[in-house]
């Protein structure tokens, strides 16, 4: 880490021990400083209220809360942290982000914690979110295609793309 920039700090939630201590890793390898990892949701929370933690990436199968409520929970307090939620079932992940969830991350998904958590420290950084390339958080962007008329075009040997009307302006087709 250079010198001169800020550490951001980051607390860990997860039951399982082993998923916790690579939550951490990925979390520190990503430049965040983690500053506590914890295994009960609610010591999380309280953690997470008395700290004010830049970041908490959270798992979902806590026992008696899920991970989800513990982020609407970290999300509804006074000085809320960037929340990111690992989840091995991603059908809640529409309801996580409408949550306010800043990412939800599919368990065991090395690469895609990688970018996420990179994308954290971008917004913690400049205050600014990434838009566009992620294809797993992004809409749908493929469009229908009728291949019938793509054929006939190259049967027919003409080319649109050769079209006087993509003539530059201020030129004379004279």
């Amino acid at each position: 880490m250079e010198s001169g920039r800020r550490r951001f700090t980051a607390v860990v939630g997860e039951p399982d021990d082993l998923r916790r201590a690579a939550l951490r890793a990925s979390v520190e390898a990503a430049g965040l400083l983690p500053e506590a990892d914890m295994a009960n949701p609610v010591e999380v929370l309280d953690h997470a209220e008395a700290v004010q933690p830049a970041l908490l990436v959270t798992g979902y199968a806590y026992w008696g809360m899920s991970g989800l409520e513990l982020a609407e929970r970290a999300l509804a307090l006074p000085k809320p942290p960037v929340v990111v939620l690992v989840l091995d079932d991603l059908a809640l992940r529409d309801r996580a982000l409408d949550a306010g969830v800043f990412a939800v991350v599919p368990e065991g998904d090395g690469e895609a914690l990688e970018r996420v958590l990179a994308e954290v420290l971008h917004f913690l950084q400049t205050g600014e979110r990434r838009t566009g390339g992620e294809r797993r958080t992004g809409g749908e962007r493929r469009q229908h295609q009728d291949w019938s008329k793509v054929t006939q075009e190259r049967r027919s040997g003409q080319d649109r793309r050769a079209d006087e009307r993509r003539s530059a302006e201020g030129d004379d087709p004279a």
